[in-house]
């Protein structure tokens, strides 16, 4: 028979086609989830002793007027030395004059080792608890980008306050996601973007 109608082994072969390929787009493996958000609490001291890794960059010599801004834990403080402003810098168990205080401004920063002209005072230290419930100090992203949390008005992008600068050009807007095990946070190329895209927090700092 001549026309346009397909034979029956056509068809068979046809259908058989479209129901394997079908099969394999719902066997094909679904894309890997990111990895956990690692969480990491810095400590600067071990003992009374500065930890291992730590590079000095200065010694200084100042005094800590209330707790830290940025490092919301007990023994981090905002101190000053020869009119500049250190914040946070870390206490170890000793407080009295003459201890000394690490001020980073990120876990990977170069260290300034304040000696206390005066105790540490201690009725002014940050709410005793776990650190991990307030906002990071510093962020490691996904796209190996390090970010610290910033005291400086920064301004808006896309609507919302720009708390971490970046290592290079980039800012991150906001606080981090934390519904699922993966945290995510938006990310903005440059202070003069207008838009931000979502990344993942590849690890948080406190």
């Amino acid at each position: 028979m001549t026309g346009s109608r397909t034979s029956r082994p056509a068809r068979v072969a046809k259908s058989a086609l479209v129901t394997a390929a079908a099969l394999a787009v719902l066997a094909a493996p679904a894309p890997a989830a990111a990895p956990a958000t690692a969480k990491s609490i810095f400590y600067p001291f071990r003992g009374s002793l500065l930890a291992r890794g730590i590079t000095v960059e200065r010694n200084v010599a100042g005094s800590c007027s209330s707790a830290s801004e940025l490092a919301r834990r007990w023994d981090a403080w905002s101190c000053t030395a020869g009119g500049r402003a250190y914040d946070p810098c870390f206490s170890s168990s000793r407080t009295k004059v003459g201890a000394i205080a690490v001020c980073m401004t990120s876990p990977w920063s170069q260290a300034t080792l304040l000696e206390l002209r005066r105790s540490l005072p201690l009725a002014l230290a940050n709410v005793v608890g776990d650190p991990r419930t307030h906002a990071p100090w510093a962020l490691t992203l996904a796209t190996r980008e390090r970010c610290a949390l910033s005291t400086r008005r920064l301004g808006t992008i896309a609507g919302e306050r720009v708390n971490y600068a970046c290592a290079g050009s980039a800012l991150v807007t906001g606080l981090p996601n934390r519904t699922r095990p993966a945290w995510t946070i938006r990310r903005a190329a440059t202070i003069g973007a207008r838009t931000t895209r979502r990344v993942v927090v590849a690890r948080a700092w406190w």
